[in-house]
């Protein structure tokens, strides 16, 4: 884990008429048995914590016709959260993400 704390910003429009959202940090990533469960309703890896944050984003990025994954390489080592969700006529329209 990196001693100063970084988040980094990432946007991409992907060929499928999609825009891509990466959060990345070098924070202290998530386990790999985390990472199979990390959106489901109820886990949290904190003491007080209650597990309904990353249930619902995900929920909300489906309902918007998206999805949201998380990536770690392990414990230590930073994660990476991905929203994808489908670009709207009006974006496209108003020229956002144009090339």
């Amino acid at each position: 884990m990196a001693s100063v704390k970084e988040i980094k910003l990432v946007l991409n429009k992907c060929k499928d008429n999609k825009v891509q959202i990466k959060v990345i940090d070098n924070g202290i990533g998530i386990e790999a048995d985390n990472i199979k469960r990390i959106f489901a309703f109820g886990f949290t890896t904190k003491p007080q914590g209650h597990g309904f944050g990353l249930h619902s984003s995900a929920l909300s990025a489906q309902e918007m016709g998206g999805a949201l994954r998380a990536e770690s390489t392990g414990y230590g080592k930073g994660a990476h959260f991905i929203l994808t969700l489908p670009m709207t006529y009006n974006s496209v329209q108003k020229g956002i993400f144009n090339e």
